[in-house]
């Protein structure tokens, strides 16, 4: 390849033919690489400057510019180092740089991509370029030359040795590990292109529960659940509570006369439910007039439900005999007594008698005296009708009293006190008598007798304050002799010779 720059154009020769120019005012190295099946050559990038015949070399003063710097297959390959998958003899080998413009049958073209990276193998047969499979070999091991990483001449060493590369893999195949099955992925060095093969585990499932049934206090529950990632489904058991159910009524929905109700139970321990129905009613009729059937005209019971006033007339048919009774006596019945009315037919003059029951007691409460806790009680009634009276025993409370004081006078040193008790459970209230305090005196005053006056004590109450004086007798004269003291006093004179000096006693007899 050849490349000059003239006129602020750049022009590329290959094999001496022009294939490309363009404006350009910096020249630029290029790198390719070429290997033949005989022999390796190295063509030298030519930088030449002038018109376009001059192809005298020229190496630029102070690199960047290397017009040797080319990549290219180590230079201790065997023959047949690079094998191709077809039936036509290799002729020419070329890795990288630019495809000859006037190839060759047999000629074999790897481009180089910019990390040196093997590209897709051509072989030039018959005209055509095919593509084909390739590999290379570094005295040891082949590869594929596709994705085979080429190593500039001058590196060291000129192709890694797959059992001293630091790898850098590159996942080239995978196959996904499921559930229940382990998978695999395909690695290839970027480096030495050295590949492995790793085993990845199976993941297991991840269930996730989509569906539950409790367990009640006598049936099993079950839980469904699926795999999130294979849809794979299971049911798990859950045995029952065991015992009994313990029912408590949540709801109810009271029957009508003609309408049947019913009442839901929930189970305290499983919350499992049940549901009860209850009949019907039907109607408690309670009559309310008649008109009696005569000879000639039907009657009627007009008749009303107690319960949802619904009302019915029901038809008395015609009597043919039946009396048209007309009251000509009546004595009336007493609370304990019965009473008569005696009626006669006005149709016929029959007559007959018929019996009123006793009224009963009307009891109206007049009295009543409560029970407590150990006496019982009693409730009078009078009645209205006939003023007679009941008394009716109220039991006891029964137990003991619950005393609590509701109210409190102490007692005094002159007065009683008194503790007012009600008790909690009948209010029966009860004084209790506190009796009166005696004095509590203490000494709080004193003066002795003499015998001239008489003395006293005073004592004070320590309750009431109240205070009391004890009168002390007047003492007695206790008469003593006294003796006179008579004084005799006469000066002695004495003489001491070491002090030379005169002292004067006076002696003194009692």
């Amino acid at each position: 390849m050849r490349i000059t720059i003239s006129g602020g154009n750049i022009y590329y020769f290959v094999n001496g033919d022009l294939v490309g120019s363009g404006p350009f005012s910096k020249p630029s190295a290029d790198k390719f690489y070429i290997k033949s099946s005989g022999s390796v050559y190295l063509d030298e990038l030519r930088v030449t400057t002038g018109n376009l015949s001059s192809t005298a070399p020229h190496n630029p003063s102070g690199a960047p510019y290397d017009t040797n710097k080319v990549l290219a297959l180590p230079n201790t390959l065997r023959d047949k180092t690079i094998y191709v998958q077809h039936s036509t003899p290799v002729a020419t080998c070329r890795v990288g740089g630019v495809r000859p413009s006037n190839p060759v049958n047999g000629f074999l073209y790897i481009p180089l991509q910019s990390d040196y990276t093997g590209g897709q193998p051509q072989f030039y047969v018959d005209g055509n370029w095919v593509n084909v499979n390739a590999r290379v070999s570094d005295g040891k091991t082949t590869f594929d030359a596709l994705g085979y990483k080429f190593a500039p001449i001058g590196s060291s060493p000129d192709v890694i040795n797959p059992e001293n590369c630091t790898h850098v893999w590159v996942e080239k195949d995978r196959i996904e590990p499921t559930c229940t099955a382990s998978g695999s992925a395909k690695s290839a060095c970027s480096k030495c292109s050295k590949t492995k093969e790793e085993t990845l585990s199976s993941l297991g499932h991840d269930w996730q529960e989509s569906s539950r049934t409790p367990a009640t206090c006598t049936a099993a529950g079950s839980v469904t659940s699926a795999c999130s990632r294979c849809q794979e489904s299971k049911v798990t058991s859950l045995p029952a509570l065991g015992g009994s159910h313990t029912w408590a009524e949540t709801s109810r929905t009271d029957a009508a006369c003609t309408v049947a109700g019913s009442f839901e139970e929930t189970c305290s321990r499983c919350q499992d439910k049940k549901t009860t129905p209850l009949p019907a009613l039907g109607h408690d009729w309670q009559e309310t007039t008649r008109n009696p059937a005569t000879r000639s005209a039907p009657g009627s019971i007009h008749s009303e439900c107690s319960r949802c006033q619904e009302t019915k007339t029901d038809e008395i048919p015609i009597a043919p005999n039946a009396h048209s009774w007309e009251e000509t006596g009546r004595f009336e019945p007493t609370c304990v007594n019965t009473g008569s009315s005696e009626k006669t037919c006005s149709l016929c003059g029959e007559t007959k008698v018929d019996t009123l029951l006793p009224l009963n007691h009307a009891w109206e409460e007049t009295g009543r005296t409560p029970a407590t806790c150990t006496v019982p009680g009693s409730a009078t009634s009078t009645c209205s009708r006939c003023g007679q009276v009941q008394t009716v025993s109220i039991p006891t409370l029964g137990g003991s009293h619950s005393w609590l004081e509701t109210s409190r006078t102490d007692a005094t040193c002159s007065t009683p006190g008194a503790v007012e008790k009600t008790c909690s459970i009948c209010n029966t209230i009860e004084t209790e008598t506190l009796p009166i305090l005696e004095h509590a005196w203490a000494q709080t005053g004193f003066v002795p007798a003499t015998c001239v006056t008489s003395g006293f004590i005073v004592y004070t109450c320590s309750h009431c304050q109240e205070k009391k004086t004890d009168t002390l007798p007047q003492l007695s004269h206790v008469w003593k002799i006294k003796q006179t003291l008579r004084t005799f006093s006469f000066p002695v004179s004495a003489y001491f010779p070491l002090s030379r000096r005169k002292f004067s006693i006076t002696i003194v007899y009692k």
